[in-house]
């Protein structure tokens, strides 16, 4: 790109001309000289200088619009070129959120970086908003996504399943013939249950049970709401907590009840935490690995999506 391009694009991130500078190494005045130059030649300010911090004029939004396509063209074009070499260099970013990058990721990295060792790979975590928007600019190659998203903006491919569980504390189903109901941790962690035989415990069993919920940004949290409004009763909630693994270990020190995934049960240690599936459909969630539809697919984005698919699928139940 265009060095003087590049120098607009800076400003406008850093929304500074002294901090754009120091970011691309030249002296301030040089900097101001260079963008002065495309302003005269557009004959219209880019920037308007007497706001703090700068903002862009309408002419300056228009350009910068424009050097994002050009940007957008040149990864493009890098990306088709290092295809040519067929996995043999290339870059992957791949934007998950904590419980994707700690459970679900761990044994595709492992069998991926074992065949294509000269693949650089990069690990972003966000919720999950924060990375459709990190695809949506193509600062990600792919995320992986159980909740909304746009369609217009994403091609999708099925990646994987989870099934989520109510665990809870022992102390909790003392008075409460569970046995008949309750899936052994042995079943969930050796992942050789019929999920869909299971026998289904009625939530309102456990009615006014105190739970942790995860915050309302993850989308594990509208699952769980999607349950109590299918059942019809009001969640006793005495705790929101950011991360899945959080909520699970503060459960199982006996304080609450939690939804949780088994792919988290299997990755832990047995505790006293007793396993139930709900009379509900909500508890099978299917995440799908999202690529940007306006941007190029690469081979080692592909590859990555179907050693995913290979290895859930041989846990799929």
């Amino acid at each position: 790109m265009d060095n003087s391009l590049l120098y607009i694009y800076t400003v406008y991130k850093t929304k500074s001309f002294s901090k754009a500078a120091n970011q691309l190494y030249i002296t301030q005045p040089a900097l101001s000289i260079a963008i002065k130059k495309v302003e005269q030649a557009a004959g219209s300010p880019l920037f308007d200088r007497k706001k703090n911090p700068i903002q862009l004029t309408d002419a300056g939004r228009i350009y910068i619009d424009k050097i994002e396509k050009i940007m957008f063209i040149e990864e493009d074009l890098k990306r088709q070129i290092q295809d040519l070499e067929n996995l043999q260099s290339g870059h992957i970013s791949i934007a998950g959120t904590h419980y994707v990058n700690s459970y679900i990721l761990p044994p595709v990295l492992k069998e991926y970086m074992s065949k294509y060792p000269r693949i650089e790979i990069e690990i972003l975590e966000n919720d999950p908003e924060k990375n459709l928007e990190l695809l949506k600019e193509g600062k990600a190659n792919i995320s992986f996504n159980a909740g909304e998203y746009n369609k217009d903006d994403f091609n999708t491919a099925v990646a994987f399943n989870d099934f989520i569980f109510l665990a809870v504390p022992e102390n909790f189903v003392l008075n409460f013939d569970y046995e008949k109901y309750e899936v052994k941790y042995e079943e969930i962690a050796e992942m050789n249950y019929p999920y869909d035989e299971l026998i289904e415990t009625p939530l309102t069993f456990f009615d006014d049970l105190p739970v942790i919920l995860l915050t309302p940004h993850n989308s594990h949290y509208h699952t769980t709401q999607k349950i109590y409004k299918e059942i019809g009763i009001e969640p006793n909630i005495i705790l929101l907590v950011d991360q899945s693994a959080t909520a699970y270990h503060l459960a199982a020190s006996g304080i609450a009840a939690v939804f949780v995934s088994d792919l988290i049960i299997t990755n832990n240690k047995p505790n006293r935490m007793r396993y139930f599936k709900l009379q509900t459909q909500v508890t099978k969630r299917t995440f799908l690995g999202l690529t940007n539809k306006s941007r190029y697919t690469t081979k080692a984005t592909k590859e990555f999506i179907r050693i995913m698919q290979s290895t859930y699928d041989s846990l799929s139940l």
